[in-house]
C-alpha cells in the first residue's frame, strides 16, 4: 500500500473510533436502548448478509468491491464490530438485572 493510503486508512480508524465512542455514550443514555442495539445488530448482520450475496457488493452502502479482495478484510471487521457492540448488549442486560 501507499503512504497516502496508509493515511487515509489511519485517518478513517481514527473517525471510527471516535465515532464508536459517541454512539455507546449514546446508547447507555437511552431508555430503550436495548432495543435500539438489537435494531442495530439486526441491521448489522443484514448488511453483513447483503455483501456475501453480493446485492451491495459494489454499492456505497458496504463500500467494497469483491472482485478486488476488498470483501475479506470488510468482512473481518463487520464481525468485530458485530461482536463488540453483542458484548456491550450483555453488559447493558447485567447491568439492568437487580441486585440481590
Amino acid at each position: 500500500m501507499s503512504e497516502d493510503t496508509n493515511q487515509e486508512l489511519a485517518t478513517l480508524a481514527g473517525r471510527f473510533a471516535v465515532l464508536n465512542e459517541v454512539v455507546i455514550a449514546m446508547l447507555a443514555a437511552l431508555p430503550n436502548r436495548d432495543s435500539v442495539l438489537r435494531l442495530a445488530m439486526r441491521n448489522a448482520q443484514g448488511l453483513r448478509e447483503a455483501a456475501l450475496d453480493g446485492d451491495h457488493t459494489r454499492s456505497w452502502v458496504v463500500g467494497v468491491d469483491a472482485q478486488d479482495g476488498d470483501l475479506t478484510p470488510w468482512l473481518a471487521g463487520v464481525d468485530v464490530e458485530i461482536n463488540a457492540y453483542q458484548s456491550l448488549a450483555a453488559h447493558f442486560a447485567t447491568k439492568r438485572k437487580p441486585q440481590p
